[in-house]
Order: C-alpha cells, then sequence, then structure tokens
C-alpha cells in the first residue's frame, strides 16, 4: 500500500493514532479488528520509511500524552497533539 500512495503522489501521512498501548486504543478506538493497534504501529514504522509520516493524538483523559511523545520517538516520525474541545449543542 506504501508504493501505492507513492506512486499517487502522497508525499505525507498523517496517522491518527489516538493512543499509547493497545488497551487504551481497543477502549477509545473501538477498532473491529484484533491486533490493531499493533497493526497501525507497523505500517506507521513501515511507512515512514518511504513517506514523510506524522502521528496524531487528541487530548483526552484516557490518553497519556508523554508515552504518546516515546512512541513517536521510538518510531523516528514527527507527533502533532490536538487539543480536545467538547462542544455543547
Amino acid at each position: 500500500m506504501i508504493e501505492e500512495l507513492k506512486e499517487a503522489g502522497v508525499d505525507k501521512l498523517s496517522v491518527s493514532l489516538n493512543a499509547h498501548n493497545k488497551e487504551t486504543y481497543n477502549l477509545v478506538c473501538k477498532p473491529t479488528l484484533d491486533n490493531a493497534f499493533d497493526s497501525v504501529l507497523e505500517f506507521i514504522s513501515k511507512a515512514s520509511a518511504h513517506i514523510d509520516t506524522e502521528i496524531t493524538a487528541v487530548t483526552i483523559p484516557e490518553v497519556n500524552v508523554s508515552e504518546i511523545e516515546a512512541l513517536a520517538i521510538n518510531l523516528r516520525v514527527k507527533l502533532r497533539i490536538r487539543q480536545y474541545e467538547q462542544f455543547f449543542w
């Protein structure tokens, strides 16, 4: 998939991680596939070797931003933290 993205002209990826570990990812993102968190991390790692890649996270109470920062450092990708804004209707 990464080669296809490059061939299509994609030169930057932003991956919404929104969790610092598998348990939090499952709680917050509610993935339908097993091992989704590990698969996302693998995709980020592979993609970053070919495309400028960043991870993003929202500052919700369940997320440990410091641990996501450590993940970004370990994966050697940029990190963008998005502030959670509660909306009232």
